[in-house]
C-alpha cells in the first residue's frame, strides 16, 4: 500500500501565499443591515459593502463577495452570531496570492477584465472576475505595504501560479 505524503499547496509559489483561515459568511435571511449591526457589535468592525474590503490586519480581512456574503480571513465567528450567518470554512478550498502592488496590477491586466489602474482600482475595492481562465476574488486591503491578494480555487492554485510566473517572466523580457 502507497504512504500518502503531505504535499504543499503550490510549489515554488512565484509570491508568497497567506497562510490564514478563511470562510464565507452568508446572511441567514437576507437581512445584510441586521447582520452587518450584529458583526459590529460582536466583532468590532463592520462587513464591507458591494466591491469593498476592509483589513483589521495583514491577517483578518473582509471582503465582500456577493450580495450577502463575505469572504472572511482570519477572523472566526463568536457563536452570538450564529442566528446571523451561516459559516462555510473555505482554508483548503482556496489559497491566496499576495502579490506587490504595481507589479501585482500589471500582472492581472493581462488576463483581467477589471481596470486595474490606480486611479480605478482604490485600496479597500475588491472584484470577482476572470483572471486569465480562473474565476478569483481579488482585493487591495488598505494596509501598507500595498498590496493586491487573489483567492483562487485550491485545485487550480499550482496552474495560477505557472500562470503568474509565466506572466511575470514575459514582462521581465519587455
Amino acid at each position: 500500500m502507497p504512504s500518502l505524503v503531505a504535499h504543499p499547496i503550490v510549489e515554488d509559489p512565484v509570491y508568497p501565499i497567506v497562510d490564514e483561515t478563511f470562510a464565507y459568511w452568508m446572511s441567514k435571511g437576507g437581512d445584510t443591515l441586521k447582520l452587518r449591526k450584529a458583526v459590529e457589535g460582536s466583532c468590532g468592525f463592520v462587513l464591507p459593502g458591494p466591491g469593498a474590503c476592509i483589513a483589521l490586519s495583514e491577517k483578518e480581512q473582509a471582503v465582500w463577495a456577493a450580495p450577502d456574503q463575505w469572504f472572511v480571513m482570519g477572523v472566526n465567528p463568536p457563536a452570538s452570531l450564529a442566528s446571523h450567518i451561516h459559516f462555510a470554512e473555505q482554508s483548503d478550498g482556496r489559497v491566496v496570492f499576495s502579490l506587490p502592488d504595481l507589479e501585482g496590477r500589471d500582472l492581472l491586466a493581462a488576463g483581467c477584465s477589471v481596470d486595474l489602474h490606480p486611479e480605478a482600482f482604490l485600496p479597500g475595492m475588491a472584484a470577482t472576475s476572470k483572471i486569465n481562465h480562473f474565476t478569483a476574488l481579488f482585493w487591495q486591503p488598505t494596509l501598507e505595504p500595498k498590496r493586491i491578494n487573489v483567492a483562487v480555487f485550491r485545485s487550480y492554485a499550482q496552474s495560477f501560479n505557472s500562470w503568474l510566473g509565466d506572466r511575470r517572466r514575459s514582462q521581465q523580457q519587455i
